[in-house]
């Protein structure tokens, strides 16, 4: 059974950092408190190892030239929102526009 952590057992400053959240969780048994304390770093650790990964990416994107962008269907300018969440979406969008004709210059059809 694991045991409790509560305020007279340890230094109630250190028993406050345990609490996490407070309200009905209260104490939380030491093994959670840890285990949680695990789970908020590997999520750290993983949301910076996807952050440096999409910051190499933008570099490599970076050292392309223009012709080699606009090859594989982007702008510079489209570099800073490669990996936005509605980027996809709108380029999509800007494609089906562009397929229906609605984009054509006047003669174009």
């Amino acid at each position: 059974m694991a045991s409790r952590i509560t305020n007279s057992t340890i230094d109630p400053m250190f028993a406050d950092g345990l609490r996490m959240g407070g309200g009905e969780r209260g104490n939380l048994p030491f093994g959670a408190a840890l285990q949680r304390l695990a789970r908020r770093i590997a999520g750290m650790t993983q949301g910076l190892q996807a952050r440096l990964e999409r910051r190499a990416t933008i570099n490599e994107l970076h050292a392309l030239s223009d012709r080699d962008l606009a090859d594989i269907g982007l702008a510079r300018a489209d570099l800073p929102y490669v990996f936005s969440a509605d980027f996809a979406a709108r380029r999509e969008a800007g494609r089906a526009t562009a397929r229906n004709g609605l984009c054509a210059t006047p003669g174009q059809r």
